[in-house]
This record gives C-alpha cells, sequence and structure tokens, in this order.
C-alpha cells in the first residue's frame, strides 16, 4: 500500500540522513582535535576559543585524578 511505502521510504531517509550526521560530527570532530592540538602546542586563539579549551583542560585533569586513582587502588593489591 502506499501508507507502507512511505513508511519504508521514510525509514530508508531516514538512515541515510543519520549517516550523513555521523560524517558531518567526524568531520566537525576534526576541526576540533586540528584546533586543540594548536593550543596544546602553545599557540594562543581567539578568547572564545581559549575559553572553551579550559574546559577541555578540566576534563584532562579530572580524568588524569581517576587513573591515578585507579593506578593507587590497584598498588594496594
Amino acid at each position: 500500500t502506499e501508507k507502507t511505502n512511505n513508511a519504508i521510504e521514510t525509514t530508508k531517509l531516514s538512515v541515510k540522513i543519520e549517516g550523513e550526521q555521523r560524517t558531518l560530527d567526524a568531520i566537525i570532530k576534526k576541526i576540533g582535535d586540528y584546533y586543540v592540538a594548536k593550543i596544546d602546542a602553545g599557540e594562543i586563539l581567539d578568547d572564545e576559543v581559549m575559553y572553551m579549551f579550559d574546559g577541555i583542560k578540566t576534563q584532562r585533569n579530572k580524568i588524569a585524578e581517576l587513573r591515578a586513582e585507579i593506578e593507587s587502588i590497584k598498588a594496594v593489591k
């Protein structure tokens, strides 16, 4: 029926959209990785970007603390 065909077609299109969105997200991530690497290397970018980078530094520090905690637990055994 037409209703079934429409449902199939919209599902196919939705799957294509999801694929395109994943590709877009990967490109955006590459751009972010590029600029994070520049900042890690000491380059200073505009204030807004540097402010966002502060969030990255905060998260990196939290991860490092958690990893250190894991290592100290493992050392006790």
